[in-house]
């Protein structure tokens, strides 16, 4: 059995948001990260293989982007994680929730009226946001 490359488990309804429009936001990725990925639509798995030249530092990175990806960034956010000054935070609403409507309610709290409340985060902090 040979290494295929590091798998990252992706979104299967983000699958075509990874691969884009005649492939460019894959080919995006394996050019900035010095990466291939191969895409594994049946098991909703992304191999990520460092070409030559890359290093953990890429191989990192290029996770981090795939990973934003299938948590709902769109591609061009997502590849705002090549510049060092960025990086990717996930925080699991669910851990701080009671229950389900303790859960909604958070959420709507963070997206606000109309998304007004995460778009004032956004320009406020220059962070990118996503609420799933």
């Amino acid at each position: 059995m040979s290494f295929k490359g590091f798998p990252v488990a992706i979104n299967p309804r983000r699958v075509g948001v990874l691969i884009g429009r005649r492939g460019e936001t894959k080919k995006s990725i394996e050019e900035l990260f010095k990466v291939k990925l191969t895409v594994d639509s049946k098991t909703a798995t992304v191999y990520v293989m460092p070409d030559e030249g890359a290093t953990p530092l890429h191989v990192m990175r290029a996770k981090q982007v795939i990973e934003a990806i299938s948590i709902g960034f769109n591609p061009e956010d997502a590849l705002l994680l090549s510049d060092e000054r960025y990086l990717l935070e996930m925080v699991d609403l669910s851990d701080i929730a009671r229950n389900r409507n303790d859960l909604q309610r958070i959420k709507a709290r963070v997206i606000g009226e109309g998304g007004r409340a995460r778009k004032t985060i956004e320009e406020m902090s220059g962070a990118r946001i996503v609420v799933s």
